[in-house]
């Protein structure tokens, strides 16, 4: 398996990038607000570097996995670098998110109550994510 620390931490902060885009006020901001009875002033508080760091550093670890997952995925289907592309990751990333981020968003959000809105939003983006991210992965 090889391993391209640039590819892991372009994926990264792509994930930063689509949720800076995603949760826009203008996109689908102002519906996750409202979906998790959240205010403008809620959003104020806490320390900015420690989450967009934080954020990042957990960033790196999916993509970490997503790696690991396409590999074995490659070498279960053919063993072949011929499916080693952008949209063939992309493809796998978005059944991981379903496979693996749904279930936990959702778990989650019963346990917390949110509205079915807050987690389909959540799941919106990870889908996305997942896709950019193990698309950048597998076609680096």
């Amino acid at each position: 398996m090889e391993f391209n620390w640039l590819a892991h931490i372009v994926a990264a902060a792509s994930s930063l990038v689509i949720g800076a885009i995603y949760y826009h006020p203008k996109v689908l901001g102002t519906k996750w607000m409202a979906s998790a009875n959240l205010t403008d002033d809620d959003l104020k508080g806490g320390n900015m570097a420690i989450i967009f760091g934080g954020a990042f550093v957990l960033a790196l670890i999916v993509s970490v996995f997503l790696k690991i997952h396409i590999d074995g995925a490659h070498l279960v289907s053919s063993g072949s670098e011929s499916h080693m592309t952008f949209g063939h990751g992309a493809l796998h990333g978005g059944i991981t998110a379903f496979m693996v981020a749904m279930p936990i968003i959702v778990i989650i959000g019963m346990f917390e109550r949110k509205k079915a809105l807050n987690n389909l939003l959540h799941l919106g983006y990870w889908v996305i994510t997942f896709a950019i991210m193990t698309g950048i992965v597998d076609a680096w």
